[in-house]
């Protein structure tokens, strides 16, 4: 991104980093500011030279060759905020000018430039280099800088510098190093400098009563830094902090004749540049799970960052991984509720069938709009066809069209839907997932249905089973529809509703509810995924991995508190049954269970993103791939109390996403009273072999250990030297917290029977 600014348009030269959210099902495409509050010093001196300014996220040397091309103009001013450069160029008189960009000091390339008759002229840190800009043709006599690490020596070398008639002409700060350039021959007399953790205004005010003006401003990272100094006599000058840039005030010192001559951006933390580095490379990603991994990193640094959260949600949401979503965007809105982040909330409840939630989204989205947006209202006409509101979406069409009268789409979707004919349309609004798992036999159903017409012969099935209902309610979201409570059978009830109208048969969509009357007597509860045949293939089938499931499932119901009805084992399943078996746990498991994840099969690592391979994955094609950041989603849904995840695939350590920690042992019974959420993977993201040694060691250890409580921790301080010693590749397992998903410190506990 690079904006050239001349001096007559300032009112958009200081611009803020924008987020742009991904264009996905609902078209939308919406542009969010950081609410970041760049902190700046501006000095600004009257009647001079003519000035451009430019912003760019890299440094814009073709620019500023283009302008010295045109306008003969040298680089006067330079400030980094923490992600762009802003350059200052002025009509300076000078005969030549050079820069160099480098992470290390440039102390040879100054020196060469210094044997050349070039001088300091600007010396600034920022995006992790040295910026040093040296003219030619300045009135400098001589010039030295030093860098200086300890606070306390400082004070003494610039004395030093001052007895000897130098004087300080820039300041860089930088990688805990303080960089001072002394300069003769700069037309300076006395001088003073000042370090402040607040902006000096009185300090300067001091100065500018005794005649002094300001040569030098800089910010260490901790401190403001501001050096005054005379001349032969006073420059007209004022100097003005901006707790937040104000466009407005800074367009009025242009026009009141005074013209920037010093520039200066309180400089970051090292955690704020992290955090803004992991912004630019989510923005930058053209892959949505690349996106989430550096939003999350993001958020490891600012938690609390309710414009992060709503990204990261939008990205899950374009995945399809609405679940996942729904976390982000609450906590988003819990922080800040916004019109973008109440419109990401309603796409979300699209993607999870929940219309008439999401509707009741996008009127609070509209509300709370500054400006009128004809995508809120198409995103909104285009949900209210999906329930059959055909009057509703209607009005949100022409609204839409009314504000932007050129935009095709909106009108094609407007005559598509004049066209059709009415129809009932019947959706669900409890439960609206396919499918779930309850923990009683009654259960609320509430279905909604659009129709001009009285419907006739409501009646509820369970499995083909006609249910005896109360009849037809009215609901306020709807002209007609049922909300009452089923009694369901044990195992799976598929649920739908029937009704009639002019003497046509129509059925809602079935919706699986499974009910398990029997509670599980253990509170220890595994679920074991083997996927060793797969259906594409490209993808090469695994000869171990069910073999090795069954193998430790043997051992966990021999020697530790699991019982065979509370261990799961799915051998090939397709991602779809995954998920399923992680909502069911997700209603039957509570605070007071345990629960292990096993996977043994194929995983896979595509720009920094790790992935499981169910057996319905396709080489081509990641819509089947179960990856970390929806796998974690699922597990947050999962209210145990201890939650341990065991994988042996390959690139499997990249689950822990920046997380990992080989961490100490601590007493098992210490552990287990706190709340845990913890992986233990057979390797770090590497290729580990078919023939798993790591599961033969982990069911050897399990199988001869004879504490009574054997924390996951102990376990995998075994179990890590013999892999290491004994794989073909010396592949290393590693042990961490699992992100996001509400570790406390806690850790798994494997109990003897």
């Amino acid at each position: 991104m690079l904006t050239i600014y001349t001096i007559v348009h300032c009112k958009n030269i200081f611009m803020k980093l924008r987020l742009l959210l991904f264009s996905v099902g609902l078209n939308l495409s919406l542009s969010i500011v950081v609410n970041s509050q760049t902190e700046l010093l501006v000095v600004y001196r009257k009647s001079y030279e003519a000035q451009n300014i430019f912003s760019s996220e890299t440094f814009p040397t073709d620019e500023i060759k283009e302008i010295y091309a045109e306008n003969q103009q040298f680089i006067d001013e330079v400030s980094y905020d923490g992600s762009e450069w802003f350059v200052v160029t002025s009509s300076i008189k000078y005969t030549g000018q050079s820069y160099i960009l480098s992470k290390d000091m440039p102390t040879e390339w100054i020196k060469t430039n210094w044997n050349k008759g070039y001088y300091i002229t600007n010396f600034v840190f920022g995006d992790g280099q040295w910026l040093v800009v040296m003219s030619g043709g300045t009135e400098f006599t001589g010039q030295r800088f030093f860098s200086e690490s300890n606070a306390t020596l400082i004070g003494s070398k610039i004395k030093e510098a001052w007895d000897s008639k130098y004087r300080i002409t820039a300041a860089a700060f930088g990688n805990n190093t303080s960089v001072f350039v002394m300069t003769t021959g700069s037309g300076l007399v006395g001088q003073s400098y000042h370090f402040s953790e607040e902006p000096p205004n009185d300090w300067i005010q001091t100065y500018y009563d005794k005649k002094y003006n300001i040569t030098c401003i800089g910010h260490t990272g901790e401190k403001w830094f501001t050096v005054v100094s005379t001349y032969s006599s006073q420059k007209a000058e004022k100097f003005q902090y901006y707790a937040n840039i104000e466009m407005d005030k800074i367009d009025e010192e242009y026009e009141a004749g005074y013209w920037i001559y010093k520039i200066c951006f309180k400089q970051l933390s090292k955690e704020q540049q992290a955090y803004i580095s992991n912004l630019k490379k989510a923005l930058a990603a053209t892959d949505e799970e690349a996106a989430i991994y550096y939003y999350t990193e993001a958020l490891k640094i600012v938690p609390n960052d309710a414009l992060c959260l709503n990204n990261r949600a939008w990205a899950k949401f374009k995945l399809g991984q609405c679940d996942g979503a729904v976390d982000d965007i609450e906590k988003s809105l819990a922080i800040n509720k916004t019109a973008y982040s109440l419109h990401t909330k309603a796409s979300i409840m699209v993607c999870q069938k929940r219309y008439h939630e999401a509707i009741a989204y996008f009127d609070q989205a509209l509300v709370l709009l500054e400006e009128p947006d004809g995508q809120y209202y198409f995103d909104r006409a285009k949900t209210k066809v999906i329930i059959g509101d055909t009057k509703g979406a209607k009005l949100d069409f022409e609204k839409a069209i009314e504000i932007d009268p050129a935009n095709v789409d909106y009108k094609v979707q407007y005559e598509i839907l004049k066209q059709k004919s009415e129809v009932p349309v019947i959706t669900w609004d409890a439960p609206y997932k396919t499918y779930s798992a309850v923990p009683s036999d009654l259960c609320r159903i509430k279905l909604c249905v659009n129709s001009s017409a009285r419907l006739e012969d409501m009646k509820i099935y369970i499995n083909n089973a006609l249910f005896e209902s109360r009849g037809i309610t009215i609901a306020d979201e709807c002209s007609q529809g049922v909300d009452q409570e089923i009694k369901l059978q044990s195992g799976k009830n598929e649920v739908y509703v029937q009704f009639s109208l002019n003497g046509q048969i129509f059925k809602s969509e079935i919706r699986t509810i499974e009910y398990n009357p029997q509670k599980k007597s253990s509170n220890y509860h595994a679920l074991l995924i083997a996927v060793q045949d797969y259906n594409d293939l490209g993808i090469k089938d695994l000869s171990k991995p069910i073999q090795d499931a069954n193998l430790l499932k043997a051992v966990l119901l021999k020697e530790y508190t699991f019982d065979s009805s509370s261990v799961t084992l799915l051998t090939n399943p397709t991602k779809e049954m995954i998920i399923n078996e992680m909502i069911k746990l997700q209603g039957e498991l509570n605070e007071n269970d345990n629960l292990l994840v096993y996977y043994s099969g194929h995983g896979i690592n595509k720009n920094e993103v790790g992935y499981w391979l169910p057996s319905n994955a396709m080489l081509e094609n990641r819509s089947n791939w179960l990856s970390n950041s929806e796998f974690r989603d699922y597990l947050n849904g999962i209210k145990t109390e201890h939650t341990l995840v065991i994988a042996d695939a390959c690139f499997s350590g990249s689950i822990f996403n920046g997380a990992f920690r080989d961490v100490e042992s601590f007493p098992c019974e210490e552990m287990a009273k706190v709340k845990s959420r913890r992986a233990m993977t057979s390797g770090a993201n590497t290729v580990v072999p078919d023939e798993s040694v790591f599961l033969k060691y982990l069911c050897t250890i399990l199988s001869n250990n004879e504490q009574s409580c054997l924390s996951a921790e102990e376990l995998y301080v075994r179990i890590k030297p013999s892999v290491i010693s004994n794989s073909p590749n010396n592949q290393i397992p590693q042990f961490g917290i699992l992100p996001q998903v509400g570790d406390e410190g806690g850790n798994f506990v494997f109990r003897k029977k």
